[in-house]
């Protein structure tokens, strides 16, 4: 990410995005979607502190929307219900905790 672009999103409302918990989960405490990941527009929170705590940051919806499926659907899921195979941080967006990415 260069400097125009963490800045542009800093301080002139430019959107930026990452992935959170579901809220079908979060929110409403849905078992299937216990592991399963939705994008989110970053606020409240710094870049800094989402890559501090080991999330991903998008720089378009498109971007995080097809990242959002591939996490939800890996290789090895079969069906409907989405089973990320990263982890949560404590760290929270909303009331979502930032989704961490396992290493590929």
């Amino acid at each position: 990410m260069n400097l125009i672009t963490l800045l542009s999103s800093q301080f002139t409302g430019y959107r930026m995005y990452t992935l959170v918990q579901h809220s079908g989960w979060a929110a409403a405490g849905k078992e299937s979607f216990r592991n399963a990941v939705e994008l989110s527009s970053i606020m409240h929170v710094t870049i800094e502190q989402i890559e501090e705590a080991g999330g991903l940051i998008f720089e378009t919806y498109s971007e995080a929307s097809d990242r959002e499926f591939q996490e939800n659907y890996p290789p090895e899921v079969r069906g409907l219900t989405p089973r990320v195979n990263g982890t949560f941080s404590d760290l929270k967006i909303s009331g979502q905790k930032i989704y961490i990415a396992s290493p590929v």
